[in-house]
């Protein structure tokens, strides 16, 4: 049998602050986005506490580079997924693929956006409880 071929995922350059934990019980580790796509994300982080295996995320839009004068306030994506790759730069910073199994959207206010599953048990993350300018 032939094995299909699958084009990978359209990735799009994108700078904004990610936290990172492997569990609820270990603390956020933070980071920023390098670009993403349906399937994944590419993050830099320095320091200590990279992450392995099943991870959540959130990657803060609304403090994000797309953010400016006369741009609506962004919500935040959190995210539940797998590290699959973890790298060094020429930095030496980490620089850690990971896959999207589970997103919603979060407005800063803590309320939710649609997410891909329903009644998702996602914990708020870091900056949920900041309140909007």
């Amino acid at each position: 049998m032939a094995q299909e071929f699958y084009p990978r995922a359209p990735r799009l350059p994108l700078r904004a602050p990610v936290t990172v934990r492997t569990s609820p019980s270990t603390p956020w580790a933070e980071g920023w986005t390098v670009n993403i796509s349906r399937s994944g994300v590419l993050f830099a982080m320095e320091g200590a506490g990279i992450p392995d295996g099943e991870v959540e995320f959130v990657i803060s839009l609304s403090r994000g580079a797309l953010q400016g004068p006369g741009v609506p306030l962004l919500p935040d994506l959190h995210c539940r997924g797998r590290v699959v790759r973890v790298a060094e730069d020429s930095d030496g910073r980490s620089i850690v693929a990971a896959s999207i199994r589970r997103q919603s959207l979060r407005r800063v206010d803590g309320t939710s956006g649609r997410g891909t599953r329903a009644g998702s048990s996602e914990s708020p993350g870091p900056q949920a409880s900041r309140s909007t300018p």
